[in-house]
């Protein structure tokens, strides 16, 4: 063997080994983005559909805050809720927060609900999405997004808390 069959040999066993251990998935992390605090109106209930019981939660606005973003949630959105026959929610929020620089965010947020509040079983997790402009706040639209949802005890209001999967 010559030098040059065995450099060339070393050089492709060495990327050989760098793409096999690319190829390994990476276990996705999660960073926190902001909490927000959302004031609601009292439920509007159209009454039983085809697909489950509807309520709609008018959103009247609150404030949010984070690291890297803050502002306010603007009125006139709304929480609309379906309450499947096996006892579980989904939920669709849809408004739009304002960030302390005058940026118009549209949100979009997505919801499970199942179990009692209280009891091990409870879950309630949500999957926002969100469309910013470009420039300041388009990290918003390059990764995915996880949350938690805490009613208030006065129930006015959630609190919704937003985490970055990294």
């Amino acid at each position: 063997m010559n030098r040059r069959t065995v450099m060339a040999g070393a050089v492709a066993a060495g990327a050989a080994g760098v793409m096999a251990r690319a190829a390994e998935p990476e276990t996705p992390g999660i960073a926190f983005a902001f909490e927000a605090y959302v004031t609601i109106g009292a439920a509007e209930t159209p009454g039983p559909t085809p697909f489950g019981g509807r309520n709609r939660i008018p959103i009247t606005g609150g404030h949010f805050e984070g690291p890297a973003i803050k502002g306010k949630v603007l009125p006139g959105g709304a929480d609309w809720q379906l309450v499947r026959s096996d006892g579980a929610v989904t939920l669709e929020a849809d408004y739009m927060i304002q960030a302390d620089d005058g940026t118009l965010i549209h949100v979009h947020n997505h919801a499970v609900v199942s179990g009692k509040p209280g009891t091990p079983d409870y879950y309630l997790r949500c999957a926002p999405v969100f469309e910013a402009p470009i420039g300041k706040h388009d990290w918003l639209n390059k990764a995915l997004f996880v949350g938690t949802v805490t009613v208030e005890p006065k129930g006015d209001a959630v609190r919704v808390r937003v985490y970055k999967v990294t």
